[in-house]
């Protein structure tokens, strides 16, 4: 007859507030790893219809191990219509890290824990919140009139990318502000990568671009184009080269990129194939044998999809 709640026991664990002061601020690095993860956090959270409302260092929790835990959802918004139940839908949160929204009481959706992920972002960047004042209505003044200081104001070796990231998220309309947190979690993930090898980043965008042009992902968004290349495997094959062998057995699904293929089977030419094409789809489909064989006939790209691969993704990006 008593009901509890069981929650992971986070064993030294500290919270961000710790690197939020001047003399302890995060690598530039670290700061662009714990904010995605807490987007990819978010993510999962929204698409499981629940709202944090209370984003901020202080409900982040970093392991002894160095993992990065989103904690304390007690002022979490449901967004499940079935659900019936009385939720507590006064101001709720820190006013220091609430989205315009919040403060004047108007209705809240996934987007206002993104500015408050904005909020985050800019106090590990700098030790300083962008929008501080001594009491709620001087902190609502800004929120809803003035602009923060530009990052770079502070800390002198932020990259335009995490400058750019942190005012979008900071964006007082919505329509300017992440349309959701994958979304964020996309840039952030290319400015991470950035900061480690600009030359990969470029190597990256330059694969993102390529796949931007084939119908087949004409649906996909920017950010699911970002997750898919995180998890999908990008093959390069010379003229001549065998892709897939009949008879062969595996449950890989190629999408050609770049470059042709001939698809021929019992030693018979089918058809030739050009970019933005794919197949072995029905052997993923069927768990059937390969039916057919397909050689480069010139270099060629390839996107390599497997079972794991599509199950790792959002469920949009499925």
């Amino acid at each position: 007859d008593r009901y509890y709640i069981a929650m992971e026991y986070i064993d030294g664990g500290r919270t961000l507030d710790h690197w939020c002061a001047g003399g302890r601020l995060l690598p530039l690095e670290r700061v662009a790893e714990v904010v995605l993860k807490c987007a990819q956090a978010l993510d999962y959270a929204h698409r499981k219809g629940v709202i944090h409302r209370d984003v901020k260092p202080s409900n982040v929790l970093v392991s002894r191990s160095g993992e990065i835990k989103l904690a304390d959802f007690s002022v979490a918004l449901l967004t499940d219509s079935k659900i019936d139940e009385t939720q507590l839908l006064d101001l709720v949160g820190s006013p220091a890290y609430m989205s315009p929204e919040q403060l004047c009481d108007e209705s809240i959706t996934h987007q206002s824990d993104l500015f408050s992920l904005g909020n985050m972002l800019y106090e590990l960047l700098t030790g300083r919140l962008p929008f501080a004042a001594e009491t709620v209505a001087g902190v609502t003044h800004k929120v809803l009139n003035l602009e923060p200081l530009p990052v770079s104001r502070w800390r002198d070796d932020v990259p335009e990318s995490l400058e750019r990231i942190v005012r979008r998220a900071l964006a007082r309309n919505l329509v300017d502000r992440y349309a959701n947190a994958l979304e964020m979690a996309a840039e952030l993930s290319m400015a991470f990568s950035g900061l480690h090898d600009p030359l990969a980043t470029r190597a990256v965008e330059g694969r993102v671009d390529a796949l931007k042009r084939l119908n087949f992902f004409a649906e996909f968004r920017d950010a699911e184009i970002w997750e898919l290349l995180r998890w999908a495997q990008w093959r390069e094959f010379a003229a001549g080269e065998t892709l897939v062998t009949e008879g062969t057995d595996d449950d890989i699904v190629y999408v050609l990129v770049d470059g042709t293929v001939d698809v021929s089977k019992g030693g018979k030419a089918v058809r030739n194939l050009p970019p933005g094409e794919c197949f072995g789809e029905m052997t993923y489909l069927s768990s059937l044998k390969r039916s057919a064989t397909v050689t480069a006939c010139t270099p060629v790209s390839v996107l390599l999809l497997n079972a794991d691969t599509i199950a790792k993704a959002s469920m949009r990006c499925q």
